[in-house]
């Protein structure tokens, strides 16, 4: 009965009310439906392992692209700050030069005839005689170069062996 009833079933499931009997076997249709379930289970893990692989070929050019974009930044960057040097080192070479030329102003200037006869005309000034001229000797070594200066921080702890001794020296002297 029961495949007599499986046969009078058509392809939408349905019970057939009407005389006309389907020639087909409801196992066979089922097979190819699993079949036909199994291609379109196929064809959409392709589809799936398809758009994996896109994906991961758009983050793969993204990451292709974000890295030259920084590569591309640090050039730029070493380009500018090469250009801001060669502007710095031109101010610097232009500095030397005018002090150079102020340098060579200033000796040039310097004339010892000239500043001997403003001296003497202007301030009234004479050369000291030689009994006015002393010599000294300075030795070598300084005592100011001898003696540094080491700021050496000071301890300042106060704590109660130090109150009890202070506090002893000022007794002892009150007493004596």
């Amino acid at each position: 009965m029961e495949e007599r009833q499986r046969k009078s079933i058509n392809s939408t499931g349905y019970y057939n009310y009407t005389s006309t009997a389907y020639d087909y076997d409801y196992a066979d249709r089922q097979a190819e439906d699993e079949r036909i379930k199994e291609e379109h289970r196929e064809q959409a893990a392709i589809k799936r392992a398809a758009q994996v692989h896109r994906m991961k070929l758009c983050v793969a050019t993204a990451f292709v692209f974000a890295g030259c974009l920084a590569m591309m930044s640090g050039y730029a960057a070493v380009a500018k700050q090469r250009v801001i040097n060669e502007k710095q080192m031109a101010a610097l070479n232009d500095l030397k030069d005018q002090n150079n030329t102020v340098q060579s102003e200033i000796s040039d200037s310097a004339d010892l005839t000239y500043i001997e006869e403003q001296a003497k005309e202007k301030l009234g000034m004479t050369v000291p005689q030689s009994y006015q001229i002393v010599f000294i000797d300075v030795p070598k070594q300084s005592y100011t170069v001898q003696y540094k200066n080491e700021n050496k921080p000071k301890k300042d702890d106060f704590d109660l062996k130090k109150f009890i001794q202070i506090f002893k020296e000022n007794i002892l002297s009150i007493l004596k």
